[in-house]
């Protein structure tokens, strides 16, 4: 067998805890991780890559389960279809070869991935048995064509060894060690898993344990978040334990990870990871040769102090201190409240006095926190919801009062606002029409209508906006805007960098966004912030986005008198965002691609897109 190299960096290991330090565990097992055995994993995974596209992708999985198998572990295949769009496959010319069998046939932009979770289960003890059901995670998947020692064969070597040593010890707990399939085009393998689970299951889960990208020499430091950026109770745990007292949580976002996906259903987690290196991130230099053992053993080590600590028979169920505390109080809104957007619910606190709990709610892609209002001077008792995707640590991105389901009449409500904030911008398209109130102190009130059932959103005001939305807007602020949209769904913080890309401008907005694929400059370096953006252009920048988070688009066949007009190199891109409702033709068939993109046409764009990329 090929020698395992890898380097040693203890000096490298800068957490808040000395990692040599021994941990003592709630239990009396003399339980060490061996890092040749996590290493030669690492090396077994990272021969192939594991991508949707890669049929290695096979060996891994049977590599897997064999480990399990050998272990002695009953193992479970949770096998589903995954539908993926390849959007830089489209071709609207497929239509018109297509003309008469559109309807019957299959783009070849629409693939089918068969996907498979891996699932190995410690039983508790009956005698003993809480009823409590513990995960213990790691994504075994890598993006297309790419080795994945990092990302994450180290997460799957972590959990594997944790399973070796926990499978013979007593337990009042289950432990469900969950391989996740793929993590990496939108964590649909741990979203897929939390559909399954039924309501007892997701009850009685207390939390998830999520192992990914845990090894990277370079950065030197393993670090614990959550989805919602908060501490929970498995930190409190951890802390419990010697050589782990001075652990934090990590106040930013990395990006998406499976734990993110049972965040909706109030099910807590802690990711062990560390900030991305973009220099071996999602790219051949992602081998083994990068890695810190020293790293994987302090993962290693949190995970059984935790891990033994709520198996042990001498500690009680741990369901209560896993789930929020519930706020049953009606609050009092000012006409002139500020309701702070893309961020957590802690500063609408400070900005209002309303505390809004968190909720288990229908949409698994979403996170929804409700609280009892009254606003406007109505009588009514409303409520208020703010809607946070999964992934965006916990910052709400909207918010809605249920006016209608009250019986607050539209004629009504409109009255209230006009009278307020003055006469409303109007907009519309196909089946829906909008009303929108700028209320001068950072917010929009919305009326937006779909046939005959309207809402009513409070949305924040782009910067730059907030004077005169409907005049046009630059290419600056526009990637601004963009940002924030961006940063929304998913975190785009992590993607800022410190390098100047363009000479013109050295916004950590737009930098971020040319980190992520998004905006290009022109052949001179320059990105040209203050000229106006086209319509075809911000078509061509809103068509990546959806290209690079996966959002689900319905693509269709139609046609502009003036196409003649929209540039090649926009043409696909406009058919995509036209396609999906994130922009419109002005008038009945015109795109008018060459006009300058209104502030006011933009704010709908994006609304659309963060409306889509909740899904």
């Amino acid at each position: 067998m090929k020698k395992i190299t890898f380097l040693l960096c203890t000096l490298l290991i800068i957490t808040t805890v000395a990692i040599s330090a021994p941990i003592a565990l709630a239990s009396t097992y003399p339980l060490a991780p061996d890092v040749d055995r996590m290493m030669a994993t690492i090396e077994e995974l990272s021969q192939n890559p594991r991508g949707v596209s890669n049929e290695e992708i096979a060996i891994s999985r049977a590599f897997i389960i064999a480990e399990l198998e050998e272990l002695g572990f009953e193992v479970t295949l949770q096998e589903f279809e995954v539908e993926i769009v390849d959007v830089s496959a489209f071709d609207q010319q497929w239509f018109a070869e297509n003309e008469d069998d559109s309807e019957s046939l299959t783009p070849p932009w629409e693939k089918t991935f068969n996907a498979v979770n891996i699932i190995a289960t410690i039983r508790p003890d009956e005698a003993v048995a809480t009823g409590d059901i513990l995960i213990i995670s790691a994504h075994y998947d890598t993006v297309n064509d790419v080795l994945g020692a990092n990302d994450n064969a180290s997460g799957v070597a972590v959990i594997l060894e944790l399973a070796r040593l926990l499978r013979d010890v007593q337990t009042d707990t289950e432990i469900r060690f969950i391989f996740f399939d793929v993590e990496e085009i939108g964590l649909l393998g741990a979203i897929y898993y939390v559909e399954q689970l039924t309501e007892e299951e997701i009850d009685n889960t207390i939390g998830i344990l999520n192992f990914d990208m845990l090894a990277g020499a370079r950065e030197g430091k393993v670090r614990i978040f959550t989805a919602d950026l908060e501490e929970n109770f498995l930190i409190e745990i951890l802390r419990e334990n010697e050589g782990f007292s001075h652990v934090t949580v990590d106040e930013s976002i990395i990006g998406g990870s499976d734990h993110m996906a049972f965040y909706p259903v109030l099910i807590p987690g802690l990711l062990f990871s560390h900030y991305i290196i973009w220099e071996e991130f999602h790219n051949e230099y992602d081998v083994i040769d990068n890695l810190c053992a020293d790293m994987l053993l302090y993962a290693a080590r949190a995970g059984l102090a935790i891990t033994l600590e709520i198996m042990s028979k001498d500690t009680p169920s741990f369901r209560a201190a896993s789930r929020p505390v519930v706020i049953d109080e009606i609050f009092d809104v000012q006409n002139n409240a500020f309701f702070p957007i893309n961020q957590n619910r802690a500063a609408l606190e400070q900005e209002t006095g309303i505390i809004l709990n968190q909720v288990r709610g229908e949409n698994t892609r979403e996170v929804r926190f409700e609280a009892s209002i009254r606003m406007f001077a109505m009588p009514e008792v409303l409520t208020l919801t703010g809607i946070s995707h999964m992934m965006s640590g916990g910052r709400i991105q909207q918010y809605t009062v249920n006016m209608q389901d009250v019986g607050v009449p539209f004629e009504r409500l409109r009255e209230i606002l006009t009278a307020e904030f003055g006469d409303p911008i109007e907009d519309g398209g196909e089946g829906w029409h909008a009303y929108i109130w700028n209320n001068a102190n950072g917010n929009f009130f919305s009326i937006i209508f779909n046939e005959d059932v309207f809402s009513f959103v409070i949305e924040r005001v782009p910067q730059g906006t907030q004077n005169n939305i409907s005049s046009q807007i630059t290419r600056g602020d526009f990637g601004v805007f963009l940002y924030s949209l961006l940063d929304d769904l998913s975190g785009a913080d992590s993607y800022a960098g410190t390098e100047h890309a363009f000479s013109d401008t050295n916004r950590y907005e737009i930098l971020a966004l040319r980190r992520m694929g998004i905006v290009k400059g022109t052949t001179d370096n320059q990105f040209l912030p203050e000229v106006q953006i086209s319509r075809q252009e911000a078509a061509v920048i809103l068509a990546r986005v959806v290209a690079l988070f996966d959002i689900e688009i319905s693509l269709r066949e139609h046609s502009f008198e003036d196409a003649a007009d929209i540039a090649a190199f926009a043409a696909d891109s406009v058919s995509i965002i036209y396609s999906a409702g994130i922009m419109s033709s002005e008038g009945d068939t015109c795109f008018n691609p060459q006009s300058p993109m209104t502030q006011e046409q933009a704010v709908i764009a994006m609304m659309q897109v963060l409306s889509l990329g909740r899904g």
